[in-house]
Formats: C-alpha cells, sequence, structure tokens
C-alpha cells in the first residue's frame, strides 16, 4: 500500500525471471471510498478518469537520467512534479501534469500528451540488477503459459501529434514507422526503448469507427487500453483458457499484427489484455 497517496497496489509477474519478463503488472485500486470527503490522490486519479473501463494511476517509464529528463521538461514549460525520496518510495520520481504534491489534480491538456506519465529511475531500487541480464531461454511449444509483457497500448487521437509532442517535451523518438493494420482498424507505432525485453509504449489511433479500437475511443476517448502479453504457445494457451472456463476472442493475424487471443475478463479488466504467439528476441 501507498498511504500517503492513497493506493492499495499489487505488482503481479507474468514470469518469475526477471530477466526474460523485467516489466510486471500493477494492479491499483484507491484506498479512499467513492464517498470520502478528503480524498487522496489515488481517489481522485481514479474518478477523473470516468466513464473509462480501463484507468491508470500513471503510464510508468524508466528512465537512465531522471536529472537531465526534469531539466528538459522544466525548459519545455511543462507542468510537473519533482518528487524527492520518501520513507514508501526511496527514489525520485518526475510526474507530469501535476502541481508540486498533488497526483490527483493531473491536467491532460498541462503539456505531456494526455499521457499521465510517471518516470522512474532505471538505477533506482525499484529495479533488480537481474532485470537488466539477457535473457537464457528457449521457445517452448505446447506449453502454456506467458514470457513477458510485450508493449502497453494508449489510444490517442492523432498519432502524428502525439509523436510531435514526445519528441519536443522528451526527445522520446518512435522505435519504427507508423504502420497501419485494416484488420484491426487502427494504425500503430511502439515508442523507441533502452530495453530490449522490457515493454514498450504503442500508440494506437483508430481508423475504423466500428473496430475495438474505434468504439472504445469514441465512447471514452484517449487513454490506456490494453496490455500485450507474449505466449509461449498460443493454441497451448488457448487450451488453458478454455479448461479454466474463461471464454476469449481469436483474432487472425493481420498485415502487421500476429494472431492474438483476447480474453473476456472482469472486474473491471475487459479488453484489458491481449495475448499474442511467443518471442525471445
Amino acid at each position: 500500500m501507498f498511504e500517503s497517496e492513497g493506493w492499495d497496489v499489487v505488482f503481479a509477474l507474468v514470469n518469475k525471471a526477471f530477466a526474460t519478463a523485467p516489466t510486471r503488472l500493477e494492479l491499483i485500486a484507491p484506498m479512499d471510498p467513492a464517498d470520502a470527503a478528503r480524498p487522496r490522490g489515488g481517489r481522485k486519479v481514479y474518478d477523473s478518469q470516468a466513464p473509462r473501463t480501463i484507468r491508470t494511476h500513471a503510464t510508468v517509464v524508466a528512465t537512465p537520467d531522471i536529472v537531465a529528463l526534469a531539466e528538459r521538461v522544466r525548459r519545455a514549460g511543462v507542468r510537473h512534479w519533482f518528487q524527492e525520496p520518501a520513507q514508501d518510495v526511496p527514489f525520485q520520481r518526475l510526474w507530469l501534469g501535476v502541481p508540486v504534491g498533488h497526483v490527483g489534480d493531473y491536467d491532460p491538456d498541462a503539456g505531456d500528451g494526455g499521457f499521465r506519465f510517471e518516470f522512474l529511475p532505471s538505477n533506482s531500487s525499484a529495479f533488480s540488477p537481474k532485470l537488466f541480464q539477457r535473457p537464457e531461454d528457449e521457445p517452448r511449444p505446447g506449453e502454456a503459459g506467458f514470457r513477458r509483457i510485450r508493449h502497453r497500448a494508449f489510444l490517442v487521437g492523432d498519432i502524428d501529434a502525439s509523436l510531435a509532442t514526445l519528441e519536443r517535451v522528451f526527445g522520446w523518438e518512435p522505435g519504427h514507422a507508423v504502420t497501419d493494420e485494416p484488420s484491426r482498424g487502427y494504425r500503430f507505432v511502439d515508442m523507441s526503448a533502452n530495453h530490449g525485453h522490457g515493454a514498450t509504449l504503442r500508440l494506437v489511433q483508430a481508423t475504423d469507427p466500428d473496430s475495438a479500437a474505434g468504439r472504445t475511443f469514441a465512447a471514452e476517448g484517449p487513454g490506456a487500453w490494453t496490455i500485450t502479453v507474449a505466449a509461449y504457445d498460443l493454441d497451448a494457451t488457448a487450451a488453458d483458457l478454455a479448461a479454466r472456463g474463461t471464454a476469449f476472442r481469436r483474432l487472425a493475424p493481420g498485415k502487421a499484427e500476429p494472431e492474438a487471443l483476447v480474453p473476456d475478463l472482469t472486474g473491471g479488466l475487459q479488453g484489458a489484455i491481449t495475448l499474442v504467439p511467443d518471442s525471445i528476441g
């Protein structure tokens, strides 16, 4: 728990091998009730994203030089809070779009492109040295289970404008050209990353209003969308889901996207996870 900010937090591993799966899945819920007289940041962050199905406390990104990044953000004139180490979090954090001391008062128009960023130093105690070791793993055909989180998708209204903001404010460039995927009704791009096995930030812009991305954007606007996880063997994982009684949709491979499974999850997680075939690279 993070009492000062009002969060109840669980860190989940999709794979116990840190070098193979350095990115963890962070499940967070506000500790304060909806009718709290003086809600802390956690409740305010959660409520401010209504009516989104998938809400996020932040888009968390590790950076090798958080001090230099904070200076760049300051020069860009973007509202931020450079939070010094505290008892519950013993390392610096850089929050974008919020005033000093108030993570719950995020302004999507404050200059960070609406991503609600939280930057952490990659050399902090939040990251085990094992996360930076080269994984030694082999393909596992016929085995159900997960290798790693591949990327976290964020729905945007204009992918080119979002890329321009990320480059101007953070000097952050895409890892490849923007790619059209007609079969899924969107175009996408993965941002560059320093860690070859960590999850990337994927920007997704709907091109078909009747696609899942298009319907979600029309109903909820920009924001966190789905987390893509690589499965050891997609067929074996599908069989395992069926044995557990978990319904899922199977998406055919497209022009650029692989075949995928979308589990029918409950508890506010509808559409939150997408499973794709294994990839060791």
